[in-house]
């Protein structure tokens, strides 16, 4: 056999391994998030900013879980964070004609934007818990 010819087979294996490993661990749920039972779970499309700097999955391939609990929401992609409500900053509701998004900013100059079409129901879960001071 073909060295070009293995090498493609296995990194294609690889690939299809690797995705299907990270989207059976977004339906695991976090140790943490086991006490409480979620308000409302989607899974959507995640941009994460830093500053200038912006990462994150902008393929609804690589889409994310994020399950909203009383006092902190948790997004679950490759790895597994837990944002609490008291930390955000501010909470922007964008519609466009091609998308919905909110962008949730928190007091160390990080940001999120998911991108859903679940909107109405995060705004909803979202209003009653930010912090009045925006």
């Amino acid at each position: 056999m073909d060295e070009n010819l293995l090498a493609l087979i296995l990194f294609v294996f690889f690939g299809v391994l690797l995705i299907f490993l990270v989207k059976s661990n977004l339906r695991k749920n976090f140790l943490n998030e086991i006490k409480g039972k979620s308000l409302f779970t989607v899974f959507c499309t995640v941009t994460n900013y830093y500053g200038v700097f912006a990462y994150g999955s902008f393929l609804s391939l690589f889409s994310k879980r994020v399950s909203f609990y009383n006092e902190y929401f948790v997004m679950a992609g490759v790895s597994k964070k837990k944002y609490y409500y008291s930390d955000i900053k501010y909470v922007s509701f964008r519609r466009s004609f091609f998308s919905k998004s909110i962008a949730i900013g928190f007091n160390n100059r990080h940001s999120l934007v998911l991108h859903t079409k679940y909107i109405n129901n995060i705004e909803s879960i979202l209003k009653p818990r930010i912090p009045k001071t925006q």
